[in-house]
């Protein structure tokens, strides 16, 4: 028996918290922006069956050299941890050089998501 399924950090980090007390191992497909949950040391039950996102910032530097990009824009959901985590994104890039806008839209919002591509 295993739990599975759950995608918003918040909730993955709360119910990775008790899951080990439970001796009740976690799989979750998403849970990307979390970066505590990589530390297998506090959630030793928790298994992420994708990459955490804030690998992706060193990647896009590395690409931005050969590709010819000074400047990326972020774009976010307008929730509370969306917009969180777009700001650390944008750190990140800035620390490799890059310069950053941002920008955001709910996904209800098709069109505007649309504009923002």
């Amino acid at each position: 028996i295993a739990l599975g399924g759950i995608s918003c950090s918040d909730v993955c980090e709360s119910t990775a918290g008790i899951t080990d007390a439970l001796r009740l191992p976690f799989i979750s497909y998403e849970c990307a922006s979390s970066e505590i949950l990589s530390d297998s040391d506090v959630y030793p039950a928790f298994t992420r069956m994708g990459t955490a996102l804030l690998l992706a910032p060193s990647a896009i530097v590395h690409m931005s050299s050969w590709a010819g990009w000074d400047h990326i824009t972020v774009a976010s959901e307008p929730s509370t941890d969306g917009l969180q985590y777009r700001e650390r994104i944008r750190a990140l890039l800035e620390e490799g050089g890059l310069t950053t806008s941002a920008t955001s839209s709910s996904a209800s919002e098709f069109e505007n998501m649309k504009t923002m591509m």
